[in-house]
């Protein structure tokens, strides 16, 4: 999107969607359970292979300490912080005025209790900061604030509203646990992930030199390569979690910044912002491992609203990455657990359905059982104790399937719309943003393709291809495996971008077509479903390649070098024309639904309630009353006399 300035008067509301906090929270959360995942893998693979039954058992555990841990330093943050800083509650008889003048802003800002305040001593400290627990904020001033509260009250004003935009934000919570579960996934994820490959190699290495029983040759051919390549594993997932939850931090600061803006006391934090500008940034360049942005890049999103609405360009190749990394074993396995056979046979003949079951994703013998004391439980009279268990699991796993399935569209998904309904108001050729997709689909491909590498998981990982045989790839094979992961990564750039184009038609028409003065929440959220649901069947074929061309790779001898790939090229293809067959259907379905639904649902005017014939009412009046179609996504910052009058009010 390029750069345009708006409007001091009125600006897009960038609140009236999802904010991009959210967003980069869900790419942590699902960092983490790669990570978990990852760790599960590893630990089958030194303890015992051949024991994938537990696998799902094992999973849910790992996942449920990582995240009590971070739970549990969570919600000891405000303690720790207390401690740390020394800090000290604010005597209300000794500073009555800043006493005062927080309470007031706290009530102007609509946050119900008003935080605690907390001084940290120093007059150097000049410290604003907003933490604690949901209805038990704290606000920490430093003491050089205080000074700052009777020499330039307006640059006060900035900082103190800032911090209280954080906590209208409701990003206080996502930001802590944040915290939180980097610390327990690094002590509970990566440090156990990245020892277990190193001792096991190890440990075998001299277990086996003590014995008289090791083979130098298969040791640097076999073995050390593989290690190798698992510590390259750890490494790639451990770097994007870093890069993940330093651009949730990084989100944050932009949307208060923005809040502040609204609220009317913009030009202060601008003001205070290039008095920060020369002292910390020589040139403006964004730093992806920041925690907090430089003054720079938020001075710019100031006088910039629309740069807000920008898609930004790691996060095709984050969401790629993490979507392979997590959602193959979770979303298969729960799938496996819930749609084992016909649903009816669950009432006709437990035992039947428990058969049916593939053996590659075996229910937990939990559940098992729980289906077999079901069918006995009436009789001893606890019935709908197990049955309210076995629903309890059931509904769990649905849960989960609803979060995978929303995770792209929820995302990148949502990040394209965006940016779509930002195009329509400024006018922009739609055509030319169409083609433009192509570069978050590659990018989108190459997190993908990154993550099969990345992947410890036998169902999508690449990895095994030197886990298997390491010395083959650097012969014939290793020609044919760069040549399919070319006809692969044709493919999935082509499906990837058909998604996106697909994404920002159907944003373009739900968004452009909805008056009133709310966002249309849950037609978005029906959207992203049917959108997280069309991705999912994009997948299949993605997948059923990946699977038929690459898993058989090292199983081919070299001699039919020539015949693999032939068959490789008509996988390629046979997955091209389903992908073509279902966005023709796709596209064709979505338009004739859109044209009945405006034929019979026109949209009309908020105020009015005429009908009006606009097709897109995006910054349009009604051409009855004048009013505005959709003041929803508009937002008119307040003066810095409004604020005053209101907060002294």
């Amino acid at each position: 999107m390029d750069d345009e300035k708006a409007s001091p008067a009125r600006r897009l509301n960038p609140f009236a969607f999802p904010s991009e906090t959210n967003v980069r929270f869900t790419l942590f959360i699902f960092a983490s359970l790669g990570i978990a995942i990852a760790t599960v893998n590893l630990l089958l693979i030194v303890l015992d292979p051949d024991q994938q039954s537990h696998k799902i058992g094992l999973l849910i555990g790992v996942i449920f300490l990582i995240f009590v841990f971070a739970a549990i330093i969570y919600s000891l943050h405000p303690k720790r912080l207390q401690q740390k800083n020394y800090l000290s509650r604010l005597d209300e008889k000794k500073d009555a005025n800043l006493y005062r003048e927080i309470q007031n802003y706290s009530a102007f800002a609509d946050i119900f209790p008003p935080p605690d305040i907390m001084i940290e001593p120093g007059f150097q400290s000049q410290n604003g900061q907003a933490y604690g627990l949901p209805g038990r904020y704290i606000l920490l001033i430093g003491d050089g604030l205080r000074l700052l509260f009777r020499k330039a009250p307006d640059s006060f004003r900035a900082i103190l509203l800032h911090e209280l935009a954080h906590i209208a934000n409701k990003d206080i919570g996502r930001t802590y646990f944040a915290q939180a579960l980097w610390n327990s996934t690094l002590s509970l994820g990566i440090l156990p992930l990245a020892a277990g490959i190193w001792w096991g190699f190890i440990y075998s290495f001299y277990s086996k030199l003590f014995r008289g029983e090791l083979d130098l040759q298969r040791v640097f051919t076999i073995n050390m390569p593989v290690v190798l390549y698992s510590t390259f594993q750890v490494a790639i997932i451990v770097i994007l979690f870093t890069l993940v939850r330093a651009s949730l931090l990084r989100a944050r600061e932009y949307y208060a910044d923005i809040r502040v803006a609204l609220w009317g006391a913009g030009d202060s934090l601008l003001s205070l912002l290039e008095m920060e500008k020369p002292k910390k940034n020589k040139a403006s360049r964004r730093n992806l491992w920041s925690l907090h942005p430089d003054a720079s890049e938020r001075i710019e999103n100031l006088t910039n609203p629309a740069r807000i609405f920008r898609m930004s360009s790691d996060l095709p190749f984050m969401v790629g990455f993490l979507f392979v990394l997590t959602t193959p074993l979770l979303f298969y396995e729960a799938l496996g657990y819930i749609i084992p056979g016909s649903v009816g046979n669950i009432f006709v003949n437990i035992s039947d359905v428990i058969s049916k079951i593939p053996d590659t994703y075996d229910m937990p013998f939990i559940l098992a059982t729980l289906l077999r004391i079901s069918a006995w439980a009436p009789i001893i009279g606890a019935g709908f104790i197990f049955i309210g268990l076995l629903l309890f699991f059931i509904i769990g796993l649905l849960l989960t399937l609803f979060a995978l399935i929303n995770f792209v569209s929820g995302t990148i998904g949502l990040e394209i719309q965006r940016e779509s309904v930002a195009d329509l108001i400024m006018g922009r050729p739609q055509f030319g943003s169409y083609l433009r997709l192509w570069l978050p689909a590659v990018l989108m491909t190459f997190g993908l393709e990154l993550g099969f590498l990345a992947s410890f998981e036998p169902l999508v990982g690449t990895g095994f291809l030197v886990h298997t045989d390491p010395v083959s790839l650097l012969s014939t094979k290793g020609a044919q495996v760069l040549l399919f992961l070319v006809f692969e990564f044709i493919l999935v750039v082509t499906a990837s971008w058909l998604w996106l184009v697909f994404v920002r038609y159907t944003g373009q028409k739900i968004y452009g077509t909805h008056t009133g003065s709310l966002p249309p929440a849950w037609k978005r959220r029906g959207l992203n479903l049917i959108l997280g649901l069309l991705w999912f069947l994009l997948f299949m074929p993605m997948l059923f390649v990946h699977e038929n061309i690459l898993f058989r790779v090292t199983k081919v001898p070299i001699n039919e070098l020539i015949p693999n790939v032939l068959n490789g090229f008509t996988y390629f293809l046979i997955a091209l024309t389903i992908i073509g067959f279902l966005f023709c259907g796709a596209f064709i379905a979505s338009w004739i639904a859109f044209t009945i639904f405006g034929l019979v649902f026109p949209p009309c005017c908020p105020k009015c309630k005429k009908a009006t014939n606009h097709k897109m009412v995006l910054g349009k009046s009604c051409e009855h009353c004048g009013s505005e179609l959709a003041p929803w996504l508009f937002a008119a910052p307040a003066n810095i006399q409004t604020l005053q009058n209101r907060v002294t009010s």
